[in-house]
């Protein structure tokens, strides 16, 4: 028969797992991913640091579990995955809408700040395989974009790997040293709403960008076309085709 002592230091496993993984984010977003051991946060729940290897298998297993329920992205992937067959502005929006939501959700979330943080703070091989993985999972939108930007010489997914660096060291140079970066300080509202609209911005100059590419490409080999046939021409004829290709220029220039 159970005794009464032993009856109290029974705990549900889920709640003790529950437990440890709310005692794991609390010290991540205190003193950051790196500070996460085991004595700690059987200490935070009171209980031996031997339950966490019985229960997540290692230390390791509890950082894996907790980042697969804190980490955000590779649900924003699939929240914003598109048809194969999406117009080039559908898939221009998503990435519009997607970047914007992860500067949101970083500049909120301290305990996503610690894990991407922890990613690039030392090779490990947990965070190694986080990044494989998340690699993975974004690939199929990039690929959607691929299209659009073939045989232009822009390369948006350079622009993409940018932009995300460029997202996550201004949060957390806000974050850490609460000052400005280029007179912009995310801390300030006004600020922070000009930051995430050049999110937009960028995004649509590298579709914009694209677009004058291609045009350029085409008026030069018509260009080309024109002038082959110019050799065959009248004298009339021709100055009435310069005539065109002087208003087409100039209707070019005004794009």
């Amino acid at each position: 028969m159970v005794t009464k002592k032993k009856k109290n230091k029974i705990r549900d496993p889920e709640r003790t797992e529950r437990e440890a993984l709310e005692a794991t984010g609390q010290i991540v977003r205190e003193d950051g991913f790196v500070a996460i051991t085991a004595t700690r946060v059987a200490r935070m729940i009171g209980m031996d640091p031997g339950m966490i290897n019985k229960r997540f298998g290692s230390l390791n297993g509890l950082k894996a579990r907790y980042i697969e329920l804190r980490d955000y992205r590779k649900r924003n992937f699939e929240k914003f995955m598109l048809p194969e067959m999406a117009s080039s502005g559908d898939v221009k929006l998503m990435f519009i809408e997607m970047m914007q939501s992860n500067f949101d959700q970083f500049a909120a979330d301290l305990e996503v700040q610690g894990i991407v943080f922890e990613q690039v703070r030392v090779w490990d091989p947990l965070m190694h395989s986080l990044s494989v993985q998340l690699e993975k999972d974004m690939e199929p939108l990039l690929v959607l974009s691929d299209p659009y930007f073939e045989g232009t010489g822009v390369d948006f997914r350079s622009g993409i790997c940018s932009m995300l660096g460029g997202i996550y060291y201004p949060v957390w140079h806000a974050r850490r040293n609460r000052s400005s970066i280029a007179g912009r300080d995310l801390n300030n509202p006004r600020d922070y709403q000009v930051f995430r609209d050049t999110i937009a911005r960028q995004i649509e100059f590298f579709w914009e960008e694209a677009a004058l590419k291609r045009k350029n490409q085409i008026w030069a080999r018509l260009t080309n076309m024109l002038l082959f046939a110019g050799a065959f021409l009248t004298e009339k004829v021709r100055d009435g085709l310069n005539w065109v290709m002087d208003l087409c220029y100039d209707k070019k220039r005004e794009i």
